[in-house]
């Protein structure tokens, strides 16, 4: 998330410092007498000065300073750099909330049209993948040539893989790293490309399930093992692998997919990256499933 401060329309210049944010599940709004209707989007996304406001309505308890306004003076970041007063503000409630609490980043990631270089190639190869930008971009946009080496060793993974059993190994691992961000992701290609919801949501469920195949369930076994504690993976692990007819490669596929979902899940979580907004139109039982921790970013833009 960028920082909330910046230039509000009529030039002042102003910073926000949010305690706690909740996104707004309904609310009513009424003027005169006329009922304003359901919330939804702008048709055109605006912001304030680096924050994009979200695409929903949001409940924010903060601490947020403005110039002060005067009619004859414009204003500027320049007014604050030289000192002049900042008047703490409050808006009143004029809303119904049904709050749905939505954590806050850690760290502040980069804000889109503050990339540049290999960094917005990043951006815009990502935007044309996932249709938005999603949130893990923007927080390894810090670190572009970290984010340009992930990218490319878990493409690695992927290139020598069965497109089926990374995903099954990188949810079962993302389950176990209690990462919602990847089991989210991950568990939405399982359910479009490769199994039914149901069967997604038991994987997570009951990963021991006898509705799953053998070799399935030892991808599974084999991926949580490494993730809750690698030094406990032993040859019966890698036998039952064996067993199932796959082969050493194939093996060390899934030890290579697990391991790498540990650094990405959880460099996801020690920042307090948020799953993206989208990921809330998944049908609720699944999304429900494969929210196995940290909760989506409801008031995230797209």
């Amino acid at each position: 998330m960028s920082r909330l401060e910046g230039t509000a329309p009529n030039g002042q210049w102003f910073k926000a410092n949010p305690r706690r944010i909740w996104s707004i599940a309904d609310s009513t709004a009424v003027i005169d007498g006329a009922d304003l209707g359901p919330p939804g989007p702008l048709p055109e996304q605006t912001r304030l000065g680096d924050f994009w406001l979200p695409q929903c309505g949001i409940f924010s308890m903060d601490e947020t300073s403005f110039e002060e306004f005067d009619e004859s003076t414009p204003l500027t970041q320049a007014g604050h750099e030289r000192g002049e007063t900042m008047t703490p503000t409050t808006a009143p409630i004029t809303q119904e909330l049904i709050p749905q609490e939505v954590v806050m980043p850690y760290i502040h990631g980069v804000a889109e049209d503050s990339a540049t270089g290999l960094l917005a190639e990043f951006f815009a190869a990502d935007r044309k993948s996932w249709g938005y930008l999603p949130n893990l971009a923007t927080t390894f946009g810090i670190r572009p040539e970290v984010y340009q080496a992930w990218r490319q060793l878990n493409g690695a993974i992927k290139a020598s893989m069965d497109p089926r059993r990374y995903e099954l190994a990188t949810v079962a691992a993302a389950v176990a790293l209690r990462s919602s961000y990847c089991s989210l992701a991950h568990g939405r290609v399982l359910a479009r490309d490769f199994m039914s919801e149901e069967e997604v949501i038991d994987l997570d469920a009951d990963p021991d399930s006898a509705a799953l195949a053998p070799v399935d369930r030892a991808v599974i076994s084999l991926a949580r093992k490494i993730v809750q504690g690698a030094t406990d993976v032993s040859d019966e692990d890698i036998v039952a692998l064996r067993d199932c007819g796959r082969s050493d490669e194939e093996i060390f596929d899934v030890v290579l997919a697990a391991a790498a979902r540990c650094f990405f899940s959880k460099a996801l979580d020690a920042t307090g990256t948020a799953p993206d907004a989208a990921f809330a139109q998944l049908p609720p039982p699944l999304r429900d499933a494969l929210t196995v921790a940290r909760p989506i970013d409801l008031a995230g833009r797209p």
